[in-house]
């Protein structure tokens, strides 16, 4: 159980009065990371993500996630006792995976796809290893229907508990019927700890190499359109790393990737793009990308402009 006398929790409508101080520059504010650290930590160990398991494993397509999953939102006080940022923790809960804040307070996770008026999300939920590796072992996706925001305001004015909203791809989403899709369970290999006494720089530096982007480029080559992320992610062998305690993870390395991942929402799906490639010296030089749509993959193409890119979404 999360240690209330470390933060203590505030309500949904509370936090919801606190969003604008959420979004503003004090989440890069060091001394509310500090804040945030501590507690996000404690719902990261192994034992906070065991006491989950029961209620994730319990959850079936067409449950309200809340009916499981219960999310604590902690204010962080300045000086004078003024609340500057909110947060949110549930046991075992990736947050930065899964739509951070409004993942939390909405329950419909990170923004994962969208085809017509079906919204997709998904919720990552797992541990940390030595307070740096990430182990996800849950992938919960949920849907729910997108309807205008005069309707969504006129539902709340009737109390109706079956609407919500969201901001994800630099839009806000309002939407009714959020249930489960889905609860899978992560198969990553079981592998030791790789880079043990090296940086983190390092260790995405030995994963660079022309020889590692080969290994690479022969694995993108076998994935079958469709492959869901998480597959590929396992495939890949990727490894994900946090440096202040599972409130970021700007860590992610597997052989040939370079970073820099971006995404973009159109009227064809939500697309998500990743560079692989290899550094030679101090350069990168990127080689291909890997499209994924509605978190599936759509195809690989040779790297180009973000405009080159994108005229292989069609």
């Amino acid at each position: 159980m999360l240690n209330r006398n470390r933060l203590r929790p505030i309500g949904f409508v509370s936090a919801m009065s606190l969003l604008c101080c959420a979004l503003t520059s004090t989440a890069q504010d060091q001394s509310v990371m500090a804040a945030m650290q501590p507690t996000i930590l404690e719902s990261l160990t192994l034992d906070a993500y065991q006491r989950i398991v029961p209620r994730l494993s319990g959850l079936k397509a067409g449950d309200p996630i809340q009916s499981k999953i219960e999310w604590h939102v902690y204010p962080i006080l300045d000086k004078q006792g003024n609340r500057k940022h909110v947060f949110g923790v549930s046991e075992g809960w990736v947050g930065p995976l899964s739509g951070g804040l409004w993942g939390s307070l909405s329950g419909f996770g990170n923004l994962a796809g969208r085809t017509g008026d079906l919204l997709l999300g998904e919720h990552v939920f797992g541990y940390l290893v030595g307070g740096t590796r990430l182990m996800p072992q849950y992938v919960v996706t949920t849907q729910a229907t997108v309807i205008p925001r005069e309707e969504y305001e006129r539902l709340r004015k009737e109390k109706n508990d079956d609407v919500g909203f969201m901001l994800a791809a630099g839009d806000r989403f309002s939407f009714k019927g959020l249930t489960v899709k889905e609860v899978r369970q992560l198969t990553f290999p079981n592998t030791a700890l790789k880079g043990k006494g090296q940086t983190l720089a390092d260790l995405a530096r030995s994963h660079a190499t022309t020889e590692r982007f080969g290994a690479a480029e022969n694995k993108l080559k076998s994935l079958s359109q469709g492959t869901a992320f998480w597959d590929v992610m396992i495939a890949l062998d990727m490894t994900f790393w946090t440096l202040d305690s599972g409130v970021s993870y700007k860590g992610w390395i597997a052989d040939g990737y370079l970073g820099e991942a971006w995404s973009v929402l159109t009227d064809a799906g939500y697309f998500n793009v990743l560079r692989f490639g290899y550094l030679d010296g101090d350069n990168e030089v990127p080689k291909l990308v890997l499209i994924f749509k509605n978190n599936r993959v759509h195809k690989m193409a040779p790297f180009g402009t973000r405009y080159e890119i994108t005229r292989h979404f069609d």
